[in-house]
Order: C-alpha cells, then sequence, then structure tokens
C-alpha cells in the first residue's frame, strides 16, 4: 500500500516527527484493503475568521476495483488530533467495508457445504440418513 503525504502550507512548518507519525499510522489500514491501494493525506494550516487557527487533514482512500474513493476530511487545533479523528474514519469505513467482503465470501462457502452435504444425504443410504440429520442439528 502507497501512502503519500502533501503539505499544502508553505508558510508553516510540520514536524519530521509528525510527518512519520501520520505515515505510519496510515500504513495500518493494510490489513484492510488489497496491496496496490493508495492513500492520499492532505495536512494544511488554515486561518479561519471564526474558528481562529486550525489543522485541516484530508485523507482519500483508493482501492482497485472499487467504484468510488472514500473521502473524508477533519479539523482540529493540532495536527495530531486531527489525524487521529482522521484515521478513526478511514479505519471503521475500510473496516466495514473488509467484513461486508468476507462475510459475502463466507456466505458463499456456505451455501456450497450445504449443496455438498444435500447431494450427500440424497445418494447415501437411509441408515446414514439419521446420523446426518443430527449432525445438522447440532
Amino acid at each position: 500500500m502507497r501512502v503519500t503525504l502533501q503539505l499544502l502550507d508553505k508558510e508553516h512548518k510540520v514536524s519530521r516527527k509528525i510527518q512519520e507519525a501520520a505515515v505510519t499510522q496510515f500504513q495500518k489500514l493494510e490489513r484492510y484493503v488489497p496491496d496496490p491501494s493508495h492513500v492520499d493525506l492532505r495536512l494544511e494550516h488554515i486561518h479561519s475568521a471564526r474558528k481562529g487557527k486550525t489543522h485541516y487533514v484530508h485523507v482519500s482512500v483508493a482501492v482497485p476495483k472499487e467504484p468510488r474513493t472514500f473521502h473524508a476530511e477533519a479539523l482540529a487545533e493540532d495536527f495530531r488530533t486531527a489525524l487521529d479523528r482522521l484515521y478513526h474514519k478511514a479505519e471503521t469505513h475500510v473496516r466495514r467495508r473488509h467484513e461486508k467482503l468476507v462475510r459475502q465470501q463466507r456466505s458463499s462457502l456456505r451455501k456450497e457445504h450445504i449443496a455438498a452435504r444435500l447431494r450427500a444425504t440424497l445418494s447415501a443410504p437411509k441408515r446414514l440418513l439419521g446420523s446426518i440429520r443430527r449432525s445438522r442439528r447440532s
């Protein structure tokens, strides 16, 4: 998985420690998405008239063979808090997608297993049918 970090603000500096922490944090998403996926992180320091100085972080997760790219953004007082909030959002979305795929695969495997068992029961002699029915109930 490739993680790209862009700093959109030229005036303010982001420490190397925060940059490395952001990249390592979002590389943890690797367990939920396939290998050629791409994560794009953008950090920006915004001065708002109403909110004062805020730190803006945007993430987009592009998964191959997926019709839509996931986008999320977060505002906070500092970059670490914004990155934590954003990681939580991205991790929740990607984990749900992964669990849905696993659930679909398991249900198709169950259907195949049940069909195989039914084929076995139709060809089995009557003395074995009782044991198969008992094992299915338990």
